[in-house]
């Protein structure tokens, strides 16, 4: 995955509407099970606030908690996976990434998060944050409008997991 949402790092061909990616220097690989527990994470956010519970359990396993949170702590962010979930979560709509304002709206729960968090979360995930961040401001940009919903759902069913039962496990309790 990309890890520079530097505009100059895309390539955009018009004739195709082709964008391309041209700086594989800052590209990195992930642990397969890390990337499969975040994949299950982001189903949960996308699934709504009935997943509270799953959200909170993958957030513990990626380390993002430590299971010693208090209720403040714990709110902020499962309010803000919900938040970066939004894209992922209306059904057969696309999202229009030029219209949201995702950003303004999780700046409290951050603020929250930094305050009240007991542990930083693991490297990896700022790496990836950084890159997904620079998605959304390239979707934002040029006010792309997404089947996101579609995709993420698309790359769950493709993924190959590292630990099947978990992931049967988990598709059943998000149906």
């Amino acid at each position: 995955m990309q890890t520079d949402p530097n505009w100059s790092n895309f390539l955009y061909e018009p004739r195709t509407g082709q964008l391309s990616l041209i700086d594989f220097g800052a590209c990195q690989p992930y642990d397969p099970t890390f990337s499969d527990e975040y994949l299950r994470l982001v189903r949960a956010c996308a699934e709504g606030p009935s997943q509270r519970e799953a959200i909170l359990q993958h957030s513990l396993n990626l380390g993002f908690l430590t299971g010693q949170e208090n209720q403040t702590m714990l709110d902020a962010h499962v309010s803000a996976g919900l938040l970066v979930g939004e894209p992922f979560s209306a059904p057969q709509q696309p999202f229009n990434f030029g219209r949201q304002d995702i950003s303004k709206r999780i700046a409290s729960d951050v603020s929250t998060m930094l305050k009240h968090r007991l542990t930083p979360p693991r490297e990896e995930i700022y790496t990836l944050h950084r890159r997904l961040n620079g998605c959304f401001q390239l979707a934002a940009r040029v006010g792309a409008t997404i089947s996101a919903r579609e995709i993420l759902l698309d790359v769950y069913d493709r993924h190959e997991w590292h630990v099947e039962a978990e992931a049967d496990a988990e598709a059943a309790s998000a149906a």
